[in-house]
């Protein structure tokens, strides 16, 4: 579902989705995704991670022919946590743009429109 908010100086118009997003789920890491939705301090901590994760790859499988049960570990960890912030974003990432254009001047374009009141429960907000 899709909701209409319109920034109320120059009454611009943007459709945020509401829940899931795929979008987020799949290419946060490569932080194009958040910084579209002006998320930027995420969308660079998004990039610091997956380069950080990268590297300590590529430098524990560039070094050793076999991998050590603490290389393997180091490995998992890594992943794990890129695949923790995927989930985080895909669940939170709509909400977290909703909720910073609400926090910047806009407003939900039809207040009584049933997509605006069901985001206003999803989010938590009363805008």
């Amino acid at each position: 579902m899709k909701v209409l908010l319109r920034n109320k100086t120059t009454n611009e118009r943007a459709e945020v989705q509401v829940g899931w997003s795929w979008g987020l789920y799949l290419f946060a890491g490569l932080g194009y995704p958040l910084f579209k939705r002006k998320l930027h301090r995420l969308g660079a901590a998004a990039m610091a991670m997956n380069i950080a994760t990268a590297i300590t790859f590529v430098v524990i499988c560039a070094f050793s022919y076999e991998l050590s049960t603490v290389q393997g570990l180091i490995i998992f960890e890594t992943g794990a946590i890129v695949m923790g912030a995927a989930l985080f974003f895909g669940a939170k990432g709509n909400e977290l743009h909703g909720k910073s254009l609400l926090q910047n001047g806009w407003e939900f374009a039809d207040r009584d429109a049933l997509a605006a009141q069901y985001a206003r429960q999803q989010w938590g907000v009363t805008a």
